[in-house]
C-alpha cells in the first residue's frame, strides 16, 4: 500500500490492516485474532490499526486519517498501557502501594504523604503590619545578631522606591516581591534567601529552634491534603477519586457502593473487592462508627471508637479458636447503637471464639452466655468471684 504521493507509510510500531471490504464482507476473525496479538507482542503493548473508511471521503479528523492506494483510511492507537498519545502522558499501574500516602510510590512529592508542608509564616515574620520597615516590621531582623538584614533593606530602600515610613500592610505586590525576592545586583537576598541561608545551617540547635519561630504547617498545594500524587487521584470511582471518598462518612461509602452503577464487563471485575469493602464498612456500621470518615485520623479516636475499629478488623477476619477480651467496647456508644455492638459480638462467638467482655452495660449483660460477678465490693474491698452463672440465674 502506497500513500496519495506514492511514499511507503511510515510507522514505529507494528500494523495491524484490517480491509472491511473483501469479497463477501466477511472477515476471518481467527487471523485477525492471530494479527492483533502479533501486533501487541512485537510492538511492546502498541498496536496502529488502518481500517479502510468507510465514509464516503468524509473524513473527520485529518489526524487520525490518511489516503493509501487512493483509498481513505482510519488510522487507529491502541495500546495496553495507560497512556494517552494525545499529552503524551502515562500512568502507572493501579497497584495498591500507589493508593498508600506511606509509600513513596503513592505520596504526593511535595508533602510526603503527610498532607501539609512546614513553611514560612508571614503572620509571624511580620506581627504586626502596622509597623514600618524602619520601625522592625520584619520580627526575624530585629535582633542583633541579624540587625544587618534590615540595614541593607533601608540602604537600598531609596534606589528602589521601597517606602520605609509607612506600614506593612500599605507596602505594594511589587514592594513585597523585592523585600521576599532580594535584588542579586546589590547582593540583598531578601526574607527568602534569609531563610535559605538558615536552613542550609540548621544542624545548629539554636539556629533550628530561631527557623522555627518563623514557620507554620500549611496545606500542601500540590495535593490539597489528600496526601497521594496525581497519578493515584486520577483514578475515579463514580466520579471521586479515593481521597474524596475517603473523606466521606463510613454510612455515605456504604450507600455509594452499594447504588453504584457500573457496566456488565465492570460488574464482573469489581464483584469480588466490591463486596469486600461493602462487608467491612457494614462492619464499621454495625459497632456504631458509621459517622466516622475512613481519613480521620486514628489518635483523634477516643478509646471505646478505638477499640470498636479494633473488633471490626476481628471480625473482618476468619479465625476461630481465639480468646477476646474487650474492655467496656460499650463506652462513648448511643444506647441505640447497642444492639448493633451485641451482633457484632455474637458473630464472634458463633464463628467458635470464646469473647470475654468487661461490661457494665444491662443490655450486654442480657446477652451474655455467662456472667461472672466480681466484688463484693471496688478496689482492696473486691476481688472475690461473687456470682457466676447466666441471667435468670443472676435474678434469682
Amino acid at each position: 500500500m502506497r500513500l496519495a504521493d506514492g511514499r511507503l507509510p511510515k510507522m514505529d510500531q507494528p500494523v495491524l490492516v484490517v480491509v472491511d471490504r473483501l469479497s463477501g464482507g466477511q472477515i476471518d476473525e481467527a487471523r485477525l485474532r492471530d494479527s492483533v496479538e502479533t501486533a501487541f507482542a512485537h510492538g511492546r503493548g502498541k498496536c496502529v490499526a488502518l481500517v479502510e473508511d468507510k465514509s464516503d471521503g468524509d473524513l473527520r479528523d485529518a489526524n487520525d486519517a490518511m489516503q493509501i492506494d487512493g483509498r481513505p483510511w482510519q488510522n487507529l492507537v491502541f495500546d495496553v498501557r495507560l497512556r494517552c498519545d494525545a499529552c503524551n502522558t502515562e500512568f502507572d499501574e493501579p497497584t495498591p502501594r500507589l493508593f498508600n500516602f506511606n509509600s513513596p510510590l503513592g505520596a504526593c512529592p511535595t508533602c510526603e504523604g503527610f498532607g501539609n508542608v512546614v513553611d514560612v509564616d508571614m503572620d509571624l515574620v511580620v506581627p504586626d503590619p502596622s509597623k514600618t520597615l524602619a520601625e522592625g516590621a520584619i520580627a526575624p531582623w530585629n535582633t542583633p545578631a541579624y540587625a544587618h538584614e534590615l540595614e541593607e533593606l533601608l540602604a537600598l530602600a531609596d534606589d528602589y522606591a521601597i517606602p520605609v515610613d509607612v506600614p506593612f500592610r500599605e507596602l505594594s505586590d511589587e514592594h513585597l516581591k523585592l523585600i521576599k525576592e532580594g535584588v542579586p545586583e546589590r547582593d540583598f537576598g531578601g526574607l527568602n534567601g534569609f531563610f535559605a541561608w538558615l536552613e542550609r545551617r540548621k544542624y545548629k540547635t539554636h539556629i533550628r529552634v530561631f527557623l522555627s519561630r518563623w514557620r507554620s504547617f500549611r496545606q500542601c498545594v500540590t495535593c490539597k491534603g489528600a496526601r497521594l500524587r496525581g497519578e493515584a487521584l486520577a483514578f475515579r470511582i463514580g466520579g471521586r477519586d479515593i481521597a474524596q471518598m475517603c473523606g466521606l462518612s463510613i454510612d455515605n461509602l456504604l450507600e455509594l457502593f452499594q447504588t453504584l452503577k457500573l457496566e456488565k464487563h465492570e460488574e464482573q471485575i469489581a464483584r469480588m473487592i466490591r463486596d469486600q469493602v461493602v462487608t467491612r464498612l457494614r462492619y464499621l456500621q454495625s459497632v456504631g462508627l458509621g459517622y466516622l470518615a475512613l481519613d480521620r485520623p486514628l489518635r483523634t479516636l477516643s478509646g471505646g471508637e478505638s477499640q470498636r475499629v479494633a473488633l471490626t478488623a476481628a471480625l473482618g477476619s476468619t479465625l476461630v479458636n481465639i480468646l477476646y477480651v474487650l474492655d467496656e467496647p460499650s463506652v462513648g456508644l448511643h444506647p441505640h447503637d447497642v444492639d448493633k455492638l451485641i451482633a457484632a459480638i455474637e458473630q464472634l462467638r458463633e464463628r467458635g471464639n470464646t469473647v470475654v467482655v468487661v461490661e457494665h452495660e444491662e443490655a450486654i449483660l442480657h446477652a451474655a452466655d455467662q456472667i461472672v460477678e466480681i466484688g463484693p465490693g471496688a478496689g482492696r474491698l473486691g476481688g472475690e468471684v461473687v456470682f457466676q452463672g447466666d441471667m435468670k440465674e443472676l435474678l434469682e
